[in-house]
């Protein structure tokens, strides 16, 4: 049994002290699924029991509604505050009566999991939704139109070519979503949450109220904001940063390394690389060129394969001689580093995006480690080369190759 059963249990009980009950507050408030979790568990316990007409029970539930509605932290402290009064002791069974009425409605603002009213209120409007934007809602895949209330939990995608924006009412936040990208937006006792599942969004953050940051999550790492400007980019294996004003943290995933990002910098999170923030580079003066490509060896160290420094059209890949060896194909452009690269690959368009140098045909796996499994056939690859980040900016001129893969020699 674990620290938080321990704490639930004793709260059950009747048992849990002051500090056990900040304990447990904590986690409770910075632990969605641990929320949930103690939720049922008082339902389990209580469940509502015909003793919750004793003295005081309703005016305690509308006081906690109250708190919950005007957005105020601390309401989970509230109930156990409540619940051990000294002044009137209270059975388990409507102590967890209690706490599973008020959560109950908590979580039905919060994550809208039961049938009043606020289960469908908005946390975001959408001001604006090019073609094929879409959104999904309790599993149900729907178009995305400008008006559209969002509500927590919903998924959003932009369309393949034109970006969307939504806004938060009653604050001055508003995200803007570039095409290819999607995103799940949620809202809990912790403050605004965006998972950023793939592509990029700039975001304009009001200042937060009770200083709760406003975290934009990707899958190599999140973004926590109080206030500030910013652009996040997020590819299978990389996660980008750049901030315009104000200081964002930037926590890696896989580790829980972190970053303060100041204004005017940007930071990139891939695989175990050391976290660092740099000075964003002045604009471009013109497109950027694709010069060519090579055939890499990806463990360590990593180089060029003797042979295939340069890969021209028509080249001939014989995998028995490289038999052993982790590959993958890298472009090299001019400048070195630009803001990003688009792979398309056979017949597949947008096989990949790279926002951070190396530019390589297969993405990492989290863990900075590139491998491509070449297969035995023709293989046509495309790379185009953008300014700015996830494939956007000024687009430079695409090149093609067309190699063989063989099995022989």
């Amino acid at each position: 049994m674990d620290r938080f059963d321990l704490l639930v249990s004793d709260y059950l009980d009747g048992a849990l002290d002051a500090e056990g009950a900040a304990e447990l507050s904590r986690l409770l408030e910075g632990d969605p699924e641990r929320f949930r979790l103690f939720v049922d568990l008082v339902r389990q316990a209580g469940a509502l029991s015909a003793e919750l007409g004793e003295h005081d029970s309703a005016g305690f539930i509308r006081r906690v509604l109250v708190e919950a509605e005007q957005g105020r932290t601390g309401f989970v402290r509230s109930v156990m505050t409540e619940v051990r009064r000294p002044r009137r002791v209270l059975s388990r069974k409507v102590a967890a009566g209690l706490v599973a009425a008020s959560l109950a409605i908590v979580l039905g603002l919060v994550f809208s999991l039961n049938g009043s009213r606020n289960a469908n209120a908005a946390i975001a409007v959408l001001v604006h939704a090019g073609p094929g934007a879409r959104f999904v809602r309790d599993g149900v895949e729907r178009e995305a139109r400008a008006g559209l209330q969002i509500r927590s939990g919903d998924e959003l995608s932009s369309g393949d070519e034109e970006a969307a924006r939504f806004r938060y009412p009653g604050e001055q936040t508003e995200v803007d979503m570039e095409p290819r990208t999607r995103l799940v937006l949620l809202d809990g006792p912790s403050g605004k949450r965006i998972e950023l599942r793939r592509g990029e969004l700039s975001a304009q953050v009001a200042p937060q109220p009770g200083r709760r940051p406003m975290v934009i999550a990707a899958p190599q790492a999140r973004a926590e904001v109080l206030g500030t400007r910013l652009k996040l980019s997020a590819v299978e294996d990389a996660t980008r940063l750049e901030v315009e004003e104000g200081r964002v943290r930037l926590t890696r995933s896989i580790d829980g390394a972190s970053i303060d990002v100041p204004a005017r910098h940007y930071s990139v999170a891939e695989g175990q690389a050391p976290l660092t923030a740099e000075p964003v580079p002045p604009p471009p003066t013109r497109p950027p060129v694709v010069t060519g490509f090579s055939l890499i060896q990806t463990d360590t160290p990593r180089h060029a394969i003797p042979g295939y420094e340069t890969l021209r059209d028509g080249a001939v890949i014989p995998l028995a001689r490289l038999s052993g060896k982790r590959i993958n194909l890298q472009a090299h452009t001019d400048p070195p580093r630009v803001g990003s690269l688009l792979f398309d690959y056979d017949e597949t368009p947008r096989f990949n995006t790279e926002i951070q140098w190396p530019y390589t045909l297969v993405s990492g796996d989290g863990r900075g480690k590139k491998t491509w499994i070449a297969t035995p056939g023709r293989h046509t690859i495309t790379a185009t080369p953008y300014t700015g980040t996830y494939g956007n900016g000024v687009r430079g001129e695409p090149v093609t190759i067309t190699i063989q893969v063989t099995d022989g020699n």
